[in-house]
């Protein structure tokens, strides 16, 4: 692939932060659209409301697909600053000191190909990424 990115993502407990901006570590998971679509995700067949009330803490953040989709939004709020719509990217993620021994676990948790999702902005138009 022609385009390649780096980004770097914290996974907090209370936001997911980025260079592109910082959201609340939150979600509400519908299969059905929502009315509103501000903050919206659509990935896996399912919609994801993006924000508000924060995740219960995970010590072992890889436990299931939460944290995979959170990230999510920070790789398309990078994507559309760049404009384009697919990419190679580089992903850099880490671990508190005290969690160091889940380091690879969190690594391979990350490793995926092909991901497709989309994004809905404030104005309904939805836009494309894999």
């Amino acid at each position: 692939m022609d385009n390649k990115i780096i980004i770097g993502v914290d996974h907090g407990n209370r936001f997911i932060k980025s260079s592109e901006g910082i959201y609340s570590s939150g979600y509400v998971e519908s299969s059905t659209a929502p009315v509103i679509t501000e903050n919206l995700l659509y990935y896996n067949g399912k919609y994801y409301s993006i924000g508000g009330k924060r995740v219960k803490y995970h010590y072992d953040k890889t436990i299931d697909e939460t944290f995979f989709i959170l990230t999510l939004p920070a790789l398309a709020m990078r994507l559309s600053k760049e404009g384009i719509t697919s990419a190679d990217v580089i992903l850099g993620v880490g671990v508190p000191l005290s969690h160091f021994q889940l380091k690879q676990k969190f690594i391979n948790y990350f490793k995926r190909d092909n991901i497709h999702f989309t994004v809905y902005v404030t104005l309904k138009v939805p836009q494309y990424f894999s």
